[in-house]
C-alpha cells in the first residue's frame, strides 16, 4: 500500500474568514482570496465566466500586513465552485508570506494558530 501524502513546495495561507481575507484587485474589480502562496492564489468569485483556463492576469493583492499593493500576474489554472485558482509567475515574496502570517497571528489567532508552519519541507 503506498501512502500518498500531498506536498506542497510552498505553504500556503488558507482565510477561514471574509474579514481577514486580502483583496485582489484586477480590471477595476476586486475579490477576495480565501489562500494564497508565494506562486498561486485561490479567488472568491460570484461569476466564475470572468476567467477562462490559461487566461493571463495582472493585478494587485493588498494583504492585512502592508499598507501598499503588491502587484501579482500569472494565469488562470481552473475554477471550482464560486473560486478561481491562479498560478503566479509573479507574486509574493517569502518576506511579504510572513509578514502576513506573522500578521494573522497577531490580529486573527482563531484563523491562523501559533503553532502552525509557514514553510513545508519537500
Amino acid at each position: 500500500m503506498t501512502n500518498h501524502t500531498e506536498q506542497r513546495q510552498y505553504f500556503r495561507l488558507s482565510y477561514k474568514t471574509k474579514v481577514a481575507m486580502p483583496t485582489f484587485r484586477v480590471q477595476s474589480k476586486e475579490f477576495k482570496v480565501s489562500e494564497i502562496s508565494e506562486q498561486g492564489m485561490r479567488v472568491i468569485v460570484r461569476d466564475t465566466s470572468l476567467f477562462s483556463p490559461n487566461d493571463t492576469v495582472e493585478g494587485e493583492i493588498l494583504l492585512n500586513a502592508f499598507d501598499t499593493n503588491i502587484p501579482v500576474k500569472g494565469k488562470v489554472l481552473r475554477a471550482v465552485g464560486n473560486e478561481v485558482i491562479f498560478l503566479l509567475s509573479e507574486g509574493l515574496s517569502f518576506k511579504e508570506m510572513i509578514a502576513e502570517q506573522r500578521y494573522m497571528r497577531k490580529h486573527h489567532p482563531n484563523v491562523f494558530p501559533k503553532n502552525s508552519q509557514l514553510v513545508e519541507n519537500k
